[in-house]
């Protein structure tokens, strides 16, 4: 007992009048005494995929191209019934000529488009596929001891 009355006696003693006394809010260096029990972290945040990201943003580029291509096909009907329209009653060789050159072009940008965008979009989908599977998933878990913590990871690929 009278170490303890020694030791408060000092501790009065060795402290000046503006000292605070802690705060219980922040944070000290005590250490952590716990009842043995495992505490699970929660998982961080996810990453960013870029693999992901890229996948989805070239499906939407191949959509695109498709659409484009569409837009093309109705250009290419739409001169095929100016030529029907313009020969119903007679052809006339220069008109169509024009209104053939206008359709075939249209046809054949259809065709790039259409190619170009299905290309895009099997791109995309196999991107998008290849950053599922390849997901790898990671648990952390952290048991606290006495004069300590373990902590152990797991990861699955």
């Amino acid at each position: 007992m009278r170490q303890g009355r020694r030791c408060q006696a000092h501790r009065a003693r060795d402290s000046s009048p503006g000292d605070k006394p802690a705060d219980p809010a922040k944070p000290t260096d005590a250490p952590i005494t716990t009842t043995g029990e495992v505490v699970v972290l929660p998982p961080p945040p996810a990453p960013r995929n870029n693999l992901r990201i890229a996948g989805l943003a070239t499906l939407g580029g191949g959509v695109v191209l498709a659409g484009i291509g569409i837009a093309f096909s109705v250009r290419a009907t739409n001169a095929a019934s100016d030529l029907e329209a313009a020969c119903k009653t007679g052809c006339d060789a220069g008109a169509v000529a024009a209104i053939d050159d206008r359709g075939t072009s249209a046809q054949r940008n259809a065709t790039i488009f259409y190619i170009a965008g299905g290309a895009a979009a099997a791109v995309g989908a196999g991107l998008l596929i290849y950053s599922t599977i390849t997901r790898r998933s990671e648990t952390v878990a952290l048991t606290p001891t006495h004069g300590g913590a373990v902590a152990t990871a797991a990861f699955s690929f």
